[in-house]
């Protein structure tokens, strides 16, 4: 099975009414379908959204008849991992056999 992982897309944007060009950030999360296939969800701002090329609509004029274009793809820096809290620390207590336990 194929792990999941995720692409940041920014995607250009063109209104053909006014003329206006903007751009917006997707993160795109893929993962298995259980069926051999891939499922992709994409995110705005956290938020699950429609593909970017399906209805886009214009933030200036509110126009439908806009063009849709991708322009870059990169994986995000992984995050770095999270220091222990002082909660954690004060639970863990060497044993007698050498190892650390939590209590």
């Amino acid at each position: 099975m194929r792990d999941a992982y995720v692409l940041l897309e920014t995607w250009q944007f063109e209104c053909l009414h006014c003329e206006r060009a903007f751009e917006r950030r997707y993160e795109c999360r893929h993962c298995p379908d259980g069926h051999g296939g891939e499922g992709i969800t994409y995110l705005l701002d956290g938020t699950p959204v429609v593909t970017p090329w399906t209805e886009p609509v214009c933030p200036d004029c509110g126009g439908l008849n806009v063009k849709a274009r991708p322009t870059t793809r990169e994986t995000p820096r992984a995050r770095p991992p999270e220091e222990p809290t002082p909660s954690v620390l004060r639970r863990i207590r060497p044993s007698p056999h050498g190892r650390h336990v939590l209590w």
